[in-house]
């Protein structure tokens, strides 16, 4: 029996803690969340993604777009 594909996959943005220089008005630097997704799983080799392979990430309204950075792009 040949299992269908899936072709979008759920998942969550995470956060993590990150330093922000000048956070506050009186000029002080502190720790705020910020944004964090990871992603991985066999799934994406089999759709050709490698360990090590560049990425190139498009960022347009609410979405990412990602794909293979071309081999002869300097990185």
């Amino acid at each position: 029996m040949h299992m269908k594909r899936k072709t979008i996959r759920r998942g969550k943005v995470h956060s993590r803690c990150q330093e922000v220089v000048k956070l506050y008005s009186d000029g002080r630097s502190g720790y705020r969340g910020v944004p964090l997704l990871r992603i991985g799983g066999l799934w994406m080799e089999r759709v050709g993604f490698m360990i090590g392979d560049a990425i190139d990430i498009t960022v347009k309204a609410e979405k990412l777009i990602i794909t293979k950075a071309s081999a002869n792009e300097n990185r």
